[in-house]
């Protein structure tokens, strides 16, 4: 996890990734979702609050969300 803040509704966990997005973004989402999904679900745990997560690809600035 590289970033996480509490909001009002929840938390929000950002994972940064630094793989080249061109054509293959649907790929990289299958391979890092789990990995991401599972910080989300154990945060959440640990909170007891909504936990929404992200991954941000910082080729050409595309982000993904995963949310309760």
């Amino acid at each position: 996890i590289d970033l996480v803040f509490e909001e009002k509704d929840g938390w929000v966990l950002v994972d940064y990734k630094s793989d080249t997005v061109a054509g293959n973004l649907e790929a990289l989402v299958g391979f890092y979702s789990p990995q991401i999904e599972h910080y989300r679900r154990v945060w959440r745990e640990l909170t007891g609050r909504p936990t929404s997560a992200g991954l941000f690809f910082l080729d050409g600035g595309r982000e993904v969300w995963l949310g309760d």
